[in-house]
Parts: C-alpha cells; sequence; structure tokens
C-alpha cells in the first residue's frame, strides 16, 4: 500500500506551525540573551569594580548554589519557587564583609538587602566566590562540574567540600552525605533517599550549642537505671506512649557540666533498633560552640569517641582558615 503525500492544504499548515516553532524558540532565545546580559549589566555596575559574584535560587532545595552559565541568569530560568527565596543573590566585596542585594525584576535591578539577613554575624550562605571578572568567565549553556562546593556561612565558617559529599546548607547548618561509623561519601545520590534514609546517612552540624544544652538538660521519660558504660553515664528510659504502654529506651550522657577527661558534651539516645530503622541511636555532640548530629546503631555506641574525631577531623578538612579567595 503506497503512502499519500499530505495534501496541499495539510502540507502549509504542516509549515506554518513548524515555522511558529522556529520563530517562537529564536525569539526565547533573543529574549534569553537579552535578560542575562541586562542581569549581568547590572551586576557589574552595582558592583562598581569590586569584585563580585552571583549566586541563583536552588529549587532543589530552599538556598542557593552559584551561576554557573549565562543561561542561569536568563529570564527562562531565573525563577524561585519559594517565597521566602530571592530569585538571586549578588554578593559585592571580599569575604570579609559583603554586601549582599538581590535581584528584582519589576525594578530589573539589583536591589539592597536579602530576606533574613542579620545584622549579626550570620548572613544568607553564600556560595560563589566573588571576582572583578566573574561574568566574564561564564560559559553561555554548559556547566563546568566542579571538584568541591563553596559555603560561607559565616565570616569565620567557611568550607570547600568535596561534591562526593553532596553538600547541603541553610544560613546556620550544613549537612554532608556521609554514613557513620565511617564517615565516606555516601555512594546514593540524595535526591534518591527518602526522609529516613536521608536521617541514617547524613552528618549535619549546627550553630546552636543552647539548644543541645538544653535537650541534655532534659527529663523527658523516667530514668529506671543508671550506671557508668564505655566511659559514660547509661541511663534506662522508660516513657508511656499514648497507647498506654511503656517504651524503652538507653541515653547516654557525657554531661557539660562534668565532662570527662578530653570528651565532649554527649547526648546518645538509642530506643530499639526496628527493621526500617537500624541506625537507631541518635548521637548529638557539642565541640565549642558546634552542634554535631549522627545516627548510628546501638553496637557503635562503644565507639563513641572514635566517631566523634572523625567527624571533627572531616570538617576540618573542608574549612577554610583564611579569605583567600576574592580578587582584591
Amino acid at each position: 500500500m503506497a503512502l499519500r503525500h499530505p495534501t496541499t492544504g495539510s502540507g502549509a499548515i504542516f509549515k506554518a506551525v513548524n515555522a511558529g516553532l522556529a520563530v517562537g524558540f529564536s525569539l526565547g532565545i533573543v529574549l534569553s540573551m537579552t535578560s542575562w546580559s541586562s542581569v549581568v549589566e547590572q551586576a557589574k555596575a552595582t558592583a562598581n569594580n569590586k569584585p563580585f559574584c552571583i549566586q541563583v535560587a536552588d529549587n532543589g532545595q530552599p538556598s542557593y548554589r552559584p551561576a554557573d552559565t549565562l543561561l542561569d541568569l536568563s529570564g527562562l530560568t531565573l525563577r524561585s519557587k519559594f517565597e521566602v527565596q530571592h530569585h538571586a543573590i549578588l554578593v559585592v566585596g571580599d569575604g570579609e564583609d559583603p554586601q549582599f542585594f538581590h535581584w528584582s525584576y519589576r525594578k530589573q535591578e539589583f536591589v539592597p538587602g536579602v530576606i533574613n539577613q542579620r545584622v549579626a554575624e550570620y548572613g544568607p550562605g553564600v556560595t560563589c566566590i566573588p571576582r572583578r571578572d566573574f561574568a566574564d568567565g561564564l560559559p553561555m549553556l554548559f556547566r563546568q562540574t566542579s571538584a568541591d562546593r563553596y559555603v560561607r556561612l559565616s565570616r569565620q565558617h567557611t568550607f570547600h567540600i568535596p561534591a562526593a559529599y553532596q553538600p547541603r546548607w541553610s544560613s546556620r547548618s550544613l549537612w554532608i552525605a556521609a554514613p557513620a561509623p565511617d564517615f565516606a561519601p555516601l555512594k546514593t545520590a540524595w535526591d534518591r533517599l527518602s526522609a529516613r534514609e536521608r536521617d541514617s546517612n547524613w552528618v549535619f552540624v549546627q550553630w546552636n550549642s543552647d539548644w543541645l544544652l538544653g535537650l541534655m538538660a532534659s527529663t523527658d521519660g523516667q530514668a529506671a537505671e543508671q550506671e557508668t558504660a564505655f566511659g559514660l553515664q547509661k541511663q534506662l528510659i522508660v516513657q508511656r506512649g499514648r497507647d498506654s504502654k511503656d517504651y524503652e529506651s538507653h541515653r547516654y550522657i557525657a554531661p557539660a557540666d562534668r565532662p570527662a577527661s578530653g570528651a565532649n558534651p554527649t547526648l546518645i539516645t538509642c530506643p530499639p533498633p526496628s527493621g526500617q530503622m537500624l541506625k537507631s541511636c541518635q548521637h548529638r555532640f557539642l565541640h565549642g560552640s558546634r552542634h554535631y548530629y549522627f545516627r548510628h546503631r546501638p553496637e557503635d555506641v562503644p565507639r563513641w569517641q572514635e566517631m566523634q574525631k572523625k567527624v571533627l577531623d572531616l570538617f576540618a578538612s573542608f574549612e577554610v582558615r583564611n579569605a583567600e579567595h576574592s580578587d582584591r
């Protein structure tokens, strides 16, 4: 059976549709080029010859990532899905005391200030490194993969973290995908994990020591037994559930007011493991102003000091001790 050629009418419609798509695509490219050109020019004008960089909304999480391409700055992609997040933030100045501006589509310029900007030490996480030639070095479409991730939470807390650790952050928190007890990079992609799996495979640090000290002083539940184990105070805690049944868990403490020799204030809580949560122990400890958290199995409790040292050494290897990132 022979195939019929399209009729003259249908052929004309087919050509018209293709022509319309081509025009629409071309118009989109032109508008995109125009919009990123405007963003770049406004950034340069606002920076006024100071080092600068631009970070854009990471819509996979409520934080920011560096603008890696000019396409990231186009009207087609420069959009935040979160109300508490700007489309883009312009960072101006060196790493010690940068100024922050946000992109306004209504004004078509960078406006001073950002959401949740703090007068105190902490501000929005900075994920790009200011340079005078920042925009000039951006490729048009295809980003260059980076071996690490830069994040500056304050002038005292700046990190370069290998991408294998899949870091996440907020203004006063930093997460890496590194399961206990060895804290090697997790090989599974973060986005493929359920909330329960993420909690079992991450380590996070927060700058909220008062919150943990309050948790350690909590008397939630009844201490049925007390003894010393592995250099920690061990308690058997009995709690009454909503179903009127009693549930037992173990709590291990290195008190903040009576620390063991060289020990960090520590709180480890271990309910009975289940098939869904084999890493049932929640391990929290303080080191200076930092509160660290991770999960591990009950049989790993005797290694508590070893695991803490691994976590501290790991984050110390990420930390940048000076501000030599800017082109001053």
